[in-house]
């Protein structure tokens, strides 16, 4: 895979498989597994896939939730809900101004929240067990790396 292909892609807001790897720790089985279930599947130029930021998020947060041993089943719930409340709307919005956006979920239902205080209200009020993962995060972390490989 040439070099200036990948930087050509990460600076369009695609990222190729082995940079989505790098940056979410997935590995190449897990990320093949996935696009064939349907549960990440983005599509294929050049023989690459080609991730857009909110499909490297959703692997994210699939590795995250999976790492917390939520099953399967449920992060892909999780997902579809995500999926639902807009998260490529939500999370462009966090990556152009740098608002803050936490999703908050038991492993089954999910939703999104702006305020930091009120995902951890959240948290303290629910009887189950409860995440909150910082999507603001994820989105710095892709900005960073699409400005690094524009500029060098």
């Amino acid at each position: 895979m040439g070099t200036v292909r990948v930087k050509n892609a990460i600076a369009r807001g695609f990222y190729p498989s082995p940079v989505v790897r790098d940056i979410t720790g997935a590995s190449f089985r897990n990320l093949q597994w996935w696009a064939k279930n349907k549960i990440v599947s983005p599509p294929i130029e050049n023989h690459l896939r080609l991730y857009n930021d909110v499909e490297v998020v959703e692997v994210m947060f699939m590795k995250e939730l999976r790492r917390r041993r939520v099953a399967l089943s449920n992060v892909t719930k999780v997902l579809r809900c995500s999926r639902r409340q807009h998260l490529d709307v939500r999370l462009k919005q966090a990556m152009k101004d740098g608002r803050s956006l936490y999703l908050v979920t038991d492993g089954e239902k999910s939703s999104f929240l702006a305020d930091r205080a009120e995902a951890l209200e959240i948290l303290i009020e629910q009887k189950k067990k409860m995440f909150v993962i910082c999507v603001s995060d994820y989105a710095e972390k892709l900005r960073s790396l699409r400005i690094k490989e524009r500029w060098g």
